[in-house]
């Protein structure tokens, strides 16, 4: 496979056999189907385990991981890494190998296995002979990962902020690619939640860190792209030059695609929608993800499929398409896993469609459900916005003080979380509620303040 093996664009090898792009990752993904369902067909119970794996073959077999996990293909990733751990020896070989898998089921929103690898991955680099240190924070990124996706952020929080303080001193002391990658890993992982938490100028500062730090070595593509992808998020929910980030998110989700990571690149996508959004392009939403749908049902497994989802529906909400709202709704409703964040962003743009509808008593018991989901997790953000929706609901079901009381809370809520679109949102919605113009003077001086 000249792409997977000898490293050429998929662009270039496109032209060079006369086929479209769209081909050449069609026949990709049934050659890496057709390779895995060889390996995992292999009897491996009649074969007595070696002691060692030959380096050619671990890389190799660690290489088809890497393009089924790449191409959303979790389950046969999984696999193949499950096999793989299984006749490691020494802690330090199968210890990332474990992380590898935790990784692979936070994705897949299948906690409990995530959890469970990457405890033993931790217990693993306990017992390593050689290199435990930096195991051991490595194992301590990939604990926070998931532990952040199944819904404590604080103790994610923790765990990550350590792990930043142990290795930056050791990149200083090292020019080892290892070291820098964990530490472009764990300031990553800090930047993306401080982003849904309102520390958008501090993820803009750690976000460019990462992206320095990726600079002094040679990363996996992988880790490039993402490290510029966070830079360019960071940058647009900061109003730091939103044409220059949205540029920026363009060619990340080009050499993503280039790159065959179809599972990153839909990611990317989501970001890009996310600026469309919240810059009033509800139609350069719909038309970036909705050919993507099927694509983020195959390979977007977890919350990048449920992200999918939700840009489209706030897409077709704010356009008006309250009927493909819907739709997209009652499909995220059905998204396997178990993700918090996932139920409850479904039930908040549930509440915005009653809303729209004017179904105030259904868009309250949703904005309220959400409601206790965010505030168990301590997403500022989302918090507010859901209490906003709750005040407008109760507003329109003619309950004034309730709803003058809910509204300010969620102003109180939002002024902490520096996001100024979700607060002049609140601020708009304060000035219909109590009948009092001021409070849309100051949405309107909050959005011109970000060159809205």
């Amino acid at each position: 496979m000249r792409c997977e093996i000898k490293g050429e664009r998929y662009a270039a090898v496109a032209k060079a056999m006369h086929l479209s792009e769209r081909q050449v990752f069609r026949e990709r993904k049934a050659a890496l189907s057709s390779v895995a369902q060889r390996l995992l067909a292999l009897n491996l119970e009649e074969t007595a385990p070696a002691v060692t794996v030959a380096r050619d073959a671990l890389d190799a077999r660690i290489a088809l991981g890497e393009a089924l996990e790449n191409a959303g293909q979790w389950q046969a990733a999984a696999d193949v890494f499950e096999r793989l751990a299984d006749e490691m020896t020494l802690p330090e070989q199968r210890s990332p190998l474990e992380a590898r898998l935790a990784r692979i089921y936070r994705d897949a929103d299948r906690f409990a296995a995530a959890h469970r690898h990457a405890n033993l991955a931790s217990a693993l680099a306990a017992r390593a002979a050689s290199d435990g240190d930096l195991l051991r924070v490595e194992s301590d990124v990939t604990l926070a990962g998931v532990t952040a996706a199944s819904g404590d952020w604080k103790r994610a929080n923790a765990l990550v902020q350590q792990s930043i303080d142990r290795l930056r001193p050791w990149t200083q002391r090292s020019s080892g690619a290892r070291v820098s990658e964990a530490l472009v890993q764990a300031l990553l992982l800090r930047a993306e939640l401080l982003v849904d938490d309102g520390g958008v100028d501090r993820a803009y500062k750690l976000a460019s860190e990462a992206r320095s730090v990726a600079g002094r070595y040679v990363p996996a593509p992988a880790t490039e792209i993402a490290a510029r992808t966070m830079f360019a998020v960071a940058s647009i929910l900061s109003a730091r030059d939103p044409a220059g980030s949205e540029a920026l998110l363009l060619r990340c989700y080009r050499d993503a695609l280039e790159a065959g990571l179809i599972r990153g690149s839909v990611i990317i996508a989501v970001h890009l929608s996310m600026h469309y959004r919240i810059a009033g392009r509800p139609a350069e939403v719909l038309a970036l993800l909705a050919p993507l749908l099927g694509a983020a049902r195959v390979a977007g497994s977890g919350w990048v499929y449920a992200g999918v989802l939700c840009q489209l529906t706030s897409a077709s909400l704010n356009a008006g398409e309250l009927d493909t709202a819907a739709a997209y709704i009652a499909e995220l409703s059905k998204c396997p896993g178990s993700n918090p964040l996932t139920r409850a962003a479904q039930q908040l743009l549930s509440a915005q469609c009653h809303l729209v509808r004017e179904e105030f008593r259904a868009a309250l018991a949703d904005a309220r459900a959400a409601e206790a989901v965010y505030g168990r997790i301590g997403l500022g953000r989302y918090l507010g916005i859901a209490l906003r929706v709750e005040a407008e609901a109760l507003s329109g079901m003619g309950e004034s003080e309730p709803a003058e009381r809910t509204i300010a809370q969620a102003i109180e809520i939002l002024r902490d979380t520096h996001h100024p679109r979700p607060l002049a949102g609140a601020y708009r919605a304060m000035a219909r509620i109590t009948r009092r113009p001021q409070y849309a003077g100051v949405a309107r001086r909050l959005l011109r303040e970000i060159g809205q």
